[in-house]
């Protein structure tokens, strides 16, 4: 899933996250789709970190992302 838009001052925005960024997986998990994405996000507990594998360019980078 392609990252369109991150807001400014957002846990994502904070751990790095920038927009045309590909996220490829959420705590280990994979992301085909949006509604992939969706159900992985809502599955998480309000206090828990997402750890997200992304494609930047030709890099694969790891980003933790603390929740508010």
């Amino acid at each position: 899933m392609t990252v369109s838009g991150v807001e400014l001052e957002s846990p994502a925005d904070r751990a790095g996250l920038r927009e045309g960024d590909v996220i490829r997986e959420i705590n280990r998990k994979l992301v085909r789709s949006v509604e992939d994405y969706e159900r992985l996000v809502r599955g998480l507990s309000p206090k828990q970190r997402a750890f997200l594998l992304i494609i930047r360019g030709k890099a694969m980078v790891f980003l933790s992302i603390k929740p508010e």
